[in-house]
């Protein structure tokens, strides 16, 4: 089988027809054949120049899809920024992380979530249509630390959280931040968390974000984490978080954890900052 009729199958299974009028900001034709078969074959508009992007975000349309990276200009970028209209849906690419544009559109107050491989499209376009307000996580936490951090080290500690929100290794996250050989020292002399931290809090913040503000369930979020069980990853979340994913949904909340990382941030120079109550055996569990 090859590929485009791979991606269809996957795209294809099990979802249920979206309302039209959606608009994709693309630049592959493959991509926007993807974003028709998710959105329930509802026709997509291919723009793949400024003249054609302008034409879509001046029509009345729902969301917007934009495949973020090397092809995304700056000029683009900036248009889709400045639209301040409907929400955008942002395609990750497979290579390196455009973390300088995903800060790009949260300093610029754009409301988007993103999307880590096309086989989520379907699924992000079910939301857009289905909440009122479609945003992500990683907005409010680039606008929380955006003044408290120089722009190496946001892009830094921005990228490993975003590169955390989907099960991957240390060494597959530094390859897609095209840093492995100096993230890590970079890190220790800012006295920032480790990478392996970082990942850890992309997750938790996620988890949480689902639960709060989209009302998950936390064995539903467990799974799209790559969890083997709702237990394994509220016991990630308490390693990282010092507090049980429902106890923490009760209680403080996704803007507690949030205020909790900063904290932390900010006196990370001292080891105690990020130590843990849990023993040998559940760090076992956690990482098996």
């Amino acid at each position: 089988m090859d590929q485009d009729a791979h991606l269809g199958e996957v795209l294809i299974k099990g979802l249920e027809p979206a309302r039209p009028r959606i608009i994709a900001a693309l630049h592959s034709e493959l991509l926007a054949d993807s974003a028709g078969i998710a959105a329930g074959r509802i026709p997509v508009n291919l723009c793949s120049d400024l003249r054609e992007l302008d034409a879509c975000l001046d029509s009345a349309s729902p969301v917007v899809l934009a495949e973020l990276g090397a092809k995304t200009s700056p000029v683009m970028l900036s248009r889709l920024v400045s639209s301040r209209g409907a929400p955008i849906i942002a395609v990750l690419p497979n290579g390196p992380l455009p973390v300088s544009q995903i800060i790009s559109l949260a300093l610029g107050g754009a409301r988007f979530e993103l999307v880590h491989d096309v086989s989520e499209l379907s699924g992000a376009i079910r939301m857009a249509f289905g909440l009122a307000t479609l945003d992500c996580e990683i907005g409010e936490i680039v606008r929380a630390l955006a003044w408290r951090l120089d722009r190496e080290s946001l892009e830094d500690v921005i990228g490993m959280l975003v590169l955390g929100r989907r099960r991957t290794t240390v060494a597959e996250a530094l390859s897609r931040l095209d840093r492995t050989a100096v993230l890590r020292s970079a890190l220790r002399e800012r006295a920032l968390p480790t990478p392996a931290r970082l990942l850890g809090w992309g997750c938790a913040f996620h988890l949480i974000w689902q639960m709060d503000r989209y009302v998950r369930d936390l064995a539903e979020v467990a799974r799209s984490l790559g969890f083997e069980s709702s237990r394994q990853c509220s016991d990630a979340f308490k390693f990282h978080t010092g507090m049980a994913a429902m106890t923490a949904l009760r209680g403080p909340g996704f803007e507690g954890i949030l205020d909790e990382f900063v904290r932390r941030l900010g006196g990370a120079a001292a080891a105690s900052a990020f130590t843990t109550s849990l023993n040998a055996t559940d760090y076992l569990r956690i990482c098996a």
